[in-house]
């Protein structure tokens, strides 16, 4: 068998190295797939062909492609920078096989995987973690937000290789919530009544028909539910103390509004504060 392949030209090399991966991405063999499509890139990048040089890009694409992909469903750490790059130096009407339905052209592909790229290397978001995730995250994921959200409600053309069936705007959408929830977090403390801002605007912002943020909606309405009750309790103080005025109670009064100054230095608000 080596003797036979030895014989071999390097285009017959490549072809069968070509077809070997792509009956390897049949089986859900993505690694294999990966490094057979490796070599036939060494196979055609030696080659003094330069036909078959011309087609070391595209082995090459493919061997990139499917190892991100591998990795990803391995739940392992992805990257699909190095396959965007590698997909802008196709051909642009080269048709790819990735086995999917519609044709795919490399430049509507490469803007794809420029997404996917920006969305996979966001930090996981944990509700249980939140407190360590700086300010810094949260513009992270609010950047990321806004290119998706820029993409309007189209899906992804690789949704199936990549299991994720929403419309780009709703995973937006997402993401600016888990930003302002990330930033609330960050700012409790100094300023909670914009931290509770925050939390009402990602309660409204993360999908209202989704059970994988069900738990996130419950850490945003005890959070709202918490400061919110400094403010009541700052205006409650603030009714109390009037009421007393009335009565000439001044000493009470002058209490009352010391702990109400108490419950405002917390919240920090310009007008009460």
């Amino acid at each position: 068998m080596f003797k036979k392949w030895f014989f071999k030209s390097d285009v017959e090399k490549f072809e069968d190295l070509m077809k070997k991966g792509f009956d390897e991405i049949k089986k859900r063999q993505f690694k294999k797939a990966a490094d057979t499509f490796r070599e036939a890139y060494e196979v055609a990048k030696k080659s003094k062909d330069p036909v078959l040089f011309g087609k070391a890009n595209l082995a090459l694409f493919y061997a990139l492609f499917y190892e991100a992909l591998h990795n990803l469903h391995k739940g392992k750490p992805t990257s699909f920078k190095q396959v965007a790059e590698q997909c802008k130096k196709l051909e642009p009407n080269i048709e790819l096989d990735l086995g999917l339905v519609s044709k795919v052209y490399p430049l509507e592909l490469a803007r794809e995987l420029e997404i996917l790229a920006e969305y996979y290397d966001l930090p996981s978001f944990e509700i249980n973690k939140i407190k360590s995730m700086d300010l810094n995250t949260a513009e992270k994921y609010e950047r990321v937000a806004n290119i998706l959200l820029s993409e309007g409600n189209k899906r992804l053309i690789l949704e199936n290789l990549v299991n994720i069936h929403k419309p780009l705007d709703v995973i937006g959408f997402k993401l600016l919530g888990f930003s302002r929830i990330i930033k609330a977090a960050n700012i409790e403390e100094e300023n909670p009544l914009k931290a509770k801002e925050l939390y009402s605007e990602a309660s409204t912002l993360l999908p209202p028909d989704d059970p994988e943020v069900q738990n996130i909606k419950e850490f945003i309405s005890d959070r709202i539910s918490k400061l919110k009750s400094d403010v009541e309790k700052f205006e409650d103080l603030m009714k109390k103390g009037f009421d007393e005025i009335k009565k000439r109670q001044f000493k009470k009064a002058a209490d009352t509004f010391r702990e109400a100054y108490e419950v405002a230095k917390k919240i920090k608000r310009s007008s009460i504060a």
